[in-house]
This record gives structure tokens, C-alpha cells and sequence, in this order.
């Protein structure tokens, strides 16, 4: 990809005046260029390389907001990056553009990655107020010992959990995986 995107010229047919017989040809071949550069991205983000190609998509989207393709794959960047509030204000600005530009809401593509960062934002918050609730718990139950340093901060990082564990009203998190084994060796 990135030998095909050098030998191609900027703006094309650079040598040739304008003329309105060619502007469907320059106007396939600029679309052809994006979407080479599409791939090229997608490929290195699929290559773990969201922080390298993170200033040129943030460019890209500011250029250019209602392109969905790059607020995608800036919002894929972002999210991988752990910067999940500029993954949905990315959203948010496609959304104002499609909305002002075409007068409606952006492509599923968009949308199913939004509602995606979502759920993992909600299910991020829930395990938080489980452990929450979970250690404020756990000084007012007798008997109850508190875990060897670091094993809170590592259980809290999984998700999932067995009630009753620390006796009434209480729970244990274990990591996810094991919950199923553990139920049915009761």
C-alpha cells in the first residue's frame, strides 16, 4: 500500500489542464487513492499500530468530519488506545456532520462501533460499582479477613462474581472464565 500511494500523483493527472471530460476519471482516481489510504490504515491498525497512525486520522477527521470511514478508524484508534471519551466525541462530530450534510443519522458501521464503546463504558462502570459496593461491605462481615496485598487491585480488573462468597449479601469476584467451572463445583 504504501509503494502504491507514492507513486501516485497528487493531485492526478497533474500534467493535464482541467477539463470537464476528464473529471469523472480524476474525481474514480481520487476515490481510488482514499481508498487505498483506507486500507493501508486498516491494515495497520489490524497491525496494533493505533498510536502511529493516531495524529494522522485525527487530522484527517478534522479535515473532514463526516467522512465515516475515518471517524471509524479513529474511533477504533482511540478505543484501543484506552481514550474512550475522544472515541465517542469522534462519534459525536460525525454525527452533527451526517446529520448537517446529509440530514440524517451516520451509517450502521459508525453506529454498531458506538453503541459497542457503549455497553464496554457501562459494563466498566457496573464492575466498578459492584467492587465498590463489594469492599464497602467487607469490613462489617465477621470473620472477614482482607486479601493479600494485590490480590484486590488484580480480582477487580475481572468481572466476574459469586454471591454469597463472603457470606450474606456479598460477593467475590473471580476471573471471568472460572465462574462457570466454579458454579458447578458446588
Amino acid at each position: 500500500f504504501v509503494q502504491a500511494l507514492s507513486l501516485w500523483g497528487d493531485p492526478p493527472l497533474p500534467d493535464i489542464p482541467d477539463s470537464p471530460a476528464l473529471a469523472s476519471d480524476v474525481t474514480r482516481l481520487i476515490s481510488q487513492r482514499q481508498a487505498v489510504r483506507d486500507a493501508l490504515i486498516d491494515a495497520r491498525l489490524d497491525a496494533g499500530e493505533h498510536d502511529q497512525v493516531l495524529g494522522q486520522l485525527r487530522a484527517a477527521a478534522a479535515a473532514d468530519p463526516g467522512r465515516e470511514r475515518t471517524s471509524e478508524q479513529l474511533m477504533r484508534a482511540c478505543l484501543e488506545l484506552g481514550l474512550t471519551k475522544e472515541a465517542l466525541d469522534v462519534y459525536q462530530a460525525a454525527r452533527k456532520a451526517a446529520l448537517e450534510q446529509q440530514g440524517a443519522e451516520p451509517g450502521p458501521a459508525l453506529g454498531v462501533l458506538y453503541r459497542r464503546i457503549l455497553a464496554e463504558e457501562m459494563t466498566s462502570d457496573r464492575a466498578l460499582i459492584r467492587t465498590t459496593r463489594m469492599t464497602a461491605l467487607r469490613p462489617r462481615l465477621p470473620g472477614a479477613q482482607a486479601p493479600a496485598p494485590g490480590v484486590a487491585a488484580l480480582l477487580r480488573g475481572f468481572g466476574a462474581q459469586v454471591p454469597g462468597a463472603l457470606g450474606r449479601g456479598s460477593a467475590f469476584v473471580i476471573p471471568r472464565g472460572l465462574g462457570p467451572a466454579l458454579s458447578g463445583a458446588r
